[in-house]
């Protein structure tokens, strides 16, 4: 039951009923990827190549979700250092602004 609420915690917007007033932000670029953040929180980023390369139906699409937010449930972002974050958020500023597919963003990662 601990672990329970810690996890809740951890995810903001949570209630008695669940957890509501989360985004789906989708980015366009052929890399496929799928990630939350806690600088950005209640937000779940996919991008169309995951959708693309990956998902073929609802269950594939949930478990990903469910694996993206297992990290943040136990704290695997609260982990890592401030560095990280930033190019964390700069890889979302290249995928969001890219013109070039993303070809940008793997030289960022």
């Amino acid at each position: 039951c601990q672990f329970r609420t810690h996890a809740l915690e951890r995810i903001e917007g949570f209630s008695v009923d669940g957890v509501r007033n989360w985004q789906y932000i989708v980015i366009d670029t052929p890399i496929p990827n799928a990630f939350v953040s806690e600088m950005l929180p209640q937000r779940f980023f996919v991008t169309t190549g995951l959708f693309q390369e990956f998902v073929s139906n609802d269950d594939e699409l949930a478990m990903i979700l469910g694996h993206e937010i297992s990290h943040l449930i136990k704290g695997h972002n609260s982990q890592r250092n401030i560095v990280e974050f930033m190019f964390r958020g700069l890889e979302i500023t290249l995928l969001m602004l890219d013109p070039t597919e993303g070809m940008l963003s793997l030289m960022v990662a």
